[in-house]
């Protein structure tokens, strides 16, 4: 029985929660102990108590293997079979590429090189599918962006072998 005066708590609320999972982890995972995370649980703990989630949609796009990260790829898939355990995930996949470019150094090696060549990885598309599925949406999107990590630096995990 509540109180006279008091404010009833708020109606649940549907929500359908979107991962761009390439800015969560370079704005806010790499580098921290928090890269195995539980993307259901971490949603949960970052939007008002009264919202439901409903669904994720976790855009992401499958990297590829360099020279210098030889196991990307490997920890990668990995993360994607622990998040497919989750029942109410769905994965959406972009593009990776891997291109040559020209790039201009901020200091000319002592030769005069002004220009060098240089890998640029870069995932394409995640941040567009992740527009188009909310477009049209009815009912609450939460969006997990590194903001929402950083307020929620104590994620779930998935146990670790």
């Amino acid at each position: 029985m509540s109180s006279p005066g008091a404010v009833p708590a708020p109606a649940p609320r549907r929500t359908f929660v979107y991962v761009d999972s390439w800015n969560l982890y370079y704005g806010c995972l790499k580098g921290t102990p928090y890269r195995w995370i539980n993307i259901a649980e971490m949603a949960r703990r970052s939007m008002p108590a009264h919202y439901h989630i409903d669904h994720i949609r976790f855009f992401t796009a499958t990297s590829v293997e360099r020279p210098e990260a030889p196991q990307r790829l490997i920890r990668q898939l990995t993360l994607f079979r622990a998040l497919r355990t989750l029942p109410n995930l769905t994965m959406h996949f972009g593009l990776f590429r891997v291109n040559p470019v020209q790039m201009l150094l901020v200091n000319p090696l002592p030769d005069g090189t002004r220009y060098v060549e240089v890998v640029r990885t870069e995932e394409m598309q995640a941040d567009e599918l992740v527009k188009g599925q909310k477009r049209g949406r009815t009912g609450r999107t939460w969006e997990l962006t590194a903001g929402c990590c950083r307020s929620t630096l104590r994620p779930s995990v998935f146990p670790s072998r």
